[in-house]
């Protein structure tokens, strides 16, 4: 994954002992119905224990601008398995051409 993707933990994100598992989804035509556009590759992110962080984290995305158009924002979403359907969580983007977003949450979904 190299530096497409960082996830930043303070030291006091989890009194448990955790583990996060970073994997690239590799088929994203079951995830895209509405004419979504990919800024980045979608990645699927685990922990090992139930509970909310303690403390947000921070996950980075690097992307192309070029790859959304001039008039369309970039924004993170996850995707609700329950629901079917993708949900906005917002981000900052930072850069020129070659972009970071950047969101701060306390959850990530835990390892089945």
């Amino acid at each position: 994954m190299g530096s497409d993707i960082k996830i930043f933990l303070p030291a006091d994100a989890s009194a448990k002992d955790l583990q996060l598992l970073i994997e690239k989804v590799k088929d994203t035509r079951s995830l895209l119905k509405h004419n979504e556009v990919l800024a980045s590759p979608v990645y699927e992110l685990l922990k090992n224990v139930a509970e909310n962080f303690n403390v947000p984290v921070t996950i980075t995305f690097v992307f192309d601008q070029k790859s959304i158009g001039d008039n369309r924002k970039a924004v993170v979403f996850y995707y609700d398995e329950a629901k079917k359907m993708w949900v906005e969580i917002g981000g900052k983007v930072t850069g020129n051409q070659y972009r970071s977003m950047s969101i701060t949450s306390p959850s990530l979904r835990c390892l089945q």
